[in-house]
């Protein structure tokens, strides 16, 4: 293809020749602030909520939005063959505002069938949104709320030590 008139390809650009006074309006954010926790720590739920995260955040600027992504190995608290799991429902909230369910189970999580060794396994679960907040300070929490025979986090039943690193990722966003 042939370049447009008046257009300019990179070979032509020294370094600083575009800065943001030059891109078109909503174009060039950029990271004003990262903020991450982890944990390999084992911790259960059963029925009731727990905290397994929490990133506290004082935005820079008022016009930017909170980019917030989490993760979570969970794993069941029973070994007893065709047991019904414990239906885990994890939740990002600011403070005591939830903002994102992200894994909810309006039935079993799982099954186990001791023969298969269900027990020995973690899974995965993601979350991720691009949230609009207020300026100030705010508290970020994942949390995992259960029923039923209850859920392990970074681990299983069958296995003692951890199998997954529980993670919640807060960045601020100026767009």
């Amino acid at each position: 293809g042939t370049l447009a008139t008046n257009s300019v390809d990179s070979a032509e650009l020294i370094d600083g020749a575009i800065d943001t006074s030059h891109l078109a309006s909503g174009v060039g954010g950029k990271v004003l602030q990262c903020l991450h926790y982890s944990s390999t720590s084992s911790t259960s739920s059963t029925n009731n909520t727990v905290v397994i995260g929490t990133v506290s955040i004082t935005k820079i600027s008022s016009t930017s939005k909170l980019l917030i992504t989490a993760v979570a190995y969970l794993g069941q608290k029973t070994t007893g063959n065709n047991t019904d799991g414990a239906n885990p429902t994890l939740t990002l909230a600011n403070g005591a505002t939830e903002i994102l369910k992200f894994y909810h189970a309006d039935v079993p999580m799982w099954r186990t069938d001791a023969q298969y060794h269900g027990e020995y396994d973690t899974h995965p679960y993601f979350g991720s949104l691009l949230y609009s907040v207020a300026a100030g300070s705010h508290s970020i929490y994942l949390k995992l709320a259960s029923t039923g025979d209850g859920v392990w986090v970074n681990r299983s039943a069958g296995a003692s030590t951890g199998f997954g690193a529980t993670g919640l990722t807060v960045m601020e966003i100026e767009v």
